[in-house]
């Protein structure tokens, strides 16, 4: 056939096969060099001392962004003590609590690698969640490997009063 002596088809042949192969290797551990693999992750609490005087994490701000009907909250967190092990910031590892016990999952961009933290004393880590206007009216709690930190204590914040497309930033807990 004539079709397979083009050389814009078989340029775009590659290029499709190139895709697929990247798209179903992202998991791969060999992208992982460097790091400690995520399946060696500790869940034991005997690294951690008994009587923690500090928390491990505390909330630098949190952003809201109106997107139509529902809200992108960007979490801006910082590590306080160093623990020496990966977490991962994924659903069960890491939940963003709302309306009492319903657990939110985190919101990541296509094409970029599942939110890993090597912990480290002073580091900032952002996780974003893609929220509904009924989990805006209630408080929000932040659980990361047993931690609770608080991101929104009442519920004096209406959601309605954001406009589309705009923002608003928050740095403690209180949403006034």
């Amino acid at each position: 056939m004539a079709l397979f002596k083009r050389f814009e088809l078989w340029l775009l042949l590659i290029l499709i096969g190139g895709g697929l192969y990247y798209v179903l290797q992202v998991e791969s551990p060999k992208h992982d060099r460097g790091r400690e693999p995520l399946s060696q992750i500790e869940d034991e609490p005997t690294t951690q001392p008994a009587a923690q005087d500090t928390p491990r994490f505390s909330l630098e701000k949190t952003t809201i962004t109106r997107d139509g009907d529902h809200f992108i909250v960007q979490i801006d967190l910082q590590c306080q003590q160093s623990s020496g092990k990966t977490l991962r910031l994924q659903t069960p590892h890491t939940q963003l609590l709302a309306s009492g016990a319903r657990a939110m999952e985190v919101f990541f961009l296509p094409f970029q690698p599942q939110p890993t933290l090597a912990e480290a004393e002073g580091k900032t880590f952002t996780l974003r969640y893609w929220l509904t206007r009924d989990d805006l009216k209630s408080p929000l709690t932040l659980k990361i490997d047993n931690t609770e930190v608080p991101i929104k204590k009442s519920a004096h914040f209406d959601p309605d009063s954001l406009p589309t497309q705009q923002s608003k930033t928050f740095t403690t807990a209180e949403w006034h």
